[in-house]
């Protein structure tokens, strides 16, 4: 029977007391006129405006001469941005990172771009035994707290068109091969199964990610790989790459999914374009907000060994604070508040999140749905990046070329495995 993975996920790592620590800021019965000035926010990612907008709407009210305001970025640019902003000086106040499941977060910190939290935050919300979990450790440099973690767990599914489904009679797959059958009969009948990001590097791994779940061996490959004993460019990992390049040359995949960003990913599969769409647990606010109107639902695919459902699970990431913020006691307030369980909730509910923790659950159905699987599997395609910067730059380069069919998919992982330190 299917479960629920995030109780397994409290059972097993945030149990515990809860534990002393830096006081924090408690919602003012009035508001706080004291703070005042400029607090700009980046967001990550062009979905997560939606998370600053809920944010800055409650502060607000909390502080009102506080002039907030925040930019979103597209995935595929944000961090190369937000570099280009910290070395001409303009960095924001508040910036969101993916933490140490990549590389830039650690040359940020080396750079001087994040101010040390260990001593400017209570983390007993997130750590309740004192220790790091899995959504706070990547806020760490060195045993040194530099962002806020979010209290949500991101993973995989396939979103679809509920009322297409209905209006042709189609049944919702279970199985890789069902999944197939049922994309080959929506050709038949005229209809595209599928878009994609094509020219986002994360949105072609996690698609990535989704399929290795369903494959032989594949739930094995990734937890070696989180473990660092699995080589990149394994029988498994290869032909689920290339599984996903057959998939585009037998039509599957929308003909501009090899151009789309992934907010025109969103937009095809939200306007009716396509049937259904494979992507992260984080895009659930951005598809219900391109059209409120769509009646789509989401599920997951069984391996094709055991018969399972494995779901990849990634910790979100924080916010940090810029040293050279000209606003560092507003900064310092967005933080604080950020470890709060209103904090956290705001966030949870702003875009439809997977929470990770007991005290800020989500009501959100679909949201819940996607958050099912039979075994968690704390590991994805993404893990390679701790294993060198080389790897990591190679794979967000090189990625794209193997969907459009330019880069063979054995000599794109081959050679990120060369790129390993």
């Amino acid at each position: 029977m299917k479960k629920q993975w995030m109780k397994t996920f409290l059972a097993v790592t945030l149990s515990g007391a809860m534990t002393a620590g830096v006081a924090m800021p408690a919602a003012a019965a009035e508001p706080d006129t004291s703070l005042s000035g400029k607090l700009v926010i980046w967001e990550g990612t062009s979905e997560r405006g939606v998370c600053a907008e809920a944010q800055i709407a409650v502060l607000k009210e909390m502080y009102p001469n506080i002039d907030f305001s925040y930019e979103a970025k597209p995935e595929n640019t944000y961090f190369t941005a937000l570099s280009t902003a910290f070395q001409s000086g303009n960095g924001p106040d508040i910036f969101w990172t993916c933490g140490t499941k990549n590389a830039v977060f650690e040359g940020q910190v080396e750079a001087g771009n994040a101010l040390p939290l260990t001593d400017l935050v209570d983390m007993s919300l997130f750590e309740k035994d004192g220790e790091p979990t899995m959504i706070s450790e990547i806020c760490y440099v060195d045993d040194v707290l530099y962002a806020v973690p979010t209290s949500s767990i991101d993973t995989r599914t396939v979103y679809y068109n509920a009322d297409l489904f209905t209006d042709n009679g189609y049944e919702v797959p279970t199985t890789v091969a069902e999944f197939e059958a049922l994309c080959d009969t929506m050709l038949e009948d005229g209809i595209v199964p599928l878009t994609l990001a094509g020219v986002d590097w994360a949105s072609i791994m996690h698609t990535w990610d989704f399929m290795v779940c369903t494959q032989a061996g594949g739930p094995d490959f990734f937890t070696r790989l989180g473990e660092g004993t699995a080589a990149f460019n394994e029988e498994v990992n290869v032909n689920t790459l290339q599984k996903m390049v057959d998939w585009k040359n037998k039509g599957y995949f929308s003909i501009s999914s090899v151009a789309n960003d992934a907010t025109a990913a969103c937009m095809e599969f939200a306007t009716g374009s396509t049937g259904m769409i494979i992507c992260g647990s984080w895009m659930l606010s951005t598809i219900r907000n391109a059209n409120a109107n769509l009646n789509f639902d989401v599920f997951k695919l069984a391996n094709d060994e055991d018969g399972k459902v494995y779901a990849c699970i990634t910790a979100n990431g924080g916010y940090s604070i810029n040293p050279n913020t000209k606003n560092l006691e507003a900064a310092k307030m967005f933080a604080q508040w950020m470890t709060t369980v209103e904090g956290q909730q705001t966030y949870i509910n702003s875009n439809a999140s997977i929470p990770a923790l007991e005290e800020t659950p989500s009501s959100d159905e679909v949201s819940t749905k996607i958050g099912m699987a039979d075994v968690l599997l704390a590991a994805n395609e993404e893990k390679v990046f701790l294993l060198g910067a080389k790897a990591e730059e190679y794979f967000e380069a090189n990625i794209m070329s193997v969907f459009s069919g330019s880069l063979d998919a054995q000599e794109f992982c081959d050679n990120v495995q060369a790129n390993i330190d």
